[in-house]
């Protein structure tokens, strides 16, 4: 085994949303009388994080009594649908596509749906509040100081 390519992250993970949906998926053809469809029972995972590596010096002010740091904009770090816990419920494919084809697609829809519904499960404002919970009081420990965090809106 070789190492192909090394990339240094930055990310700090500060929520994991588990989500469970139920997926339909219909491939509309034109030419055929009856759509191909899956229904998935799908299970997956949303995380949210900061990406240190995009802070720099001029985000940090430090004063005689107080830290205030610019962190930046929260952002979903990665959707993933868990195989194992997900199942195929039902599969109609009388079409010339084949069952793989068609569930792939359903799990790919699936990818979507759970991100759209991390974000409306406000993903992003748990990122942010885990951030102030978590960071300021080891900020403060460090520097002995007051810390005040906001974030880059962007």
């Amino acid at each position: 085994m070789i190492v192909e390519r090394m990339e240094a992250l930055g990310r700090l993970e500060l929520v994991r949303f588990y989500l469970k949906d139920i997926i339909e998926h219909t491939e509309y053809i034109k030419w055929w009388p009856l759509d191909p469809k899956a229904v998935l029972i799908v299970s997956g995972e949303v995380v949210g994080c900061l990406d240190l590596a995009r802070l720099d010096t001029n985000d940090i002010k430090i004063s005689a009594d107080r830290v205030e740091i610019l962190l930046p904009k929260p952002e979903i770090c990665y959707v993933k649908v868990n195989h194992k816990e997900s199942k195929v419920y039902t599969i109609s494919n009388l079409s010339s596509k084949p069952d793989a084809e068609i569930i792939d697609m359903a799990y790919k829809l699936a990818e979507t749906k759970i991100e759209e519904g991390a974000l409306e499960m406000r993903v992003l404002e748990q990122t942010k509040f885990n951030a102030q919970v978590m960071l300021k009081p080891i900020l403060e420990t460090i520097t002995s100081k007051k810390v005040y965090l906001r974030f880059d809106e962007e």
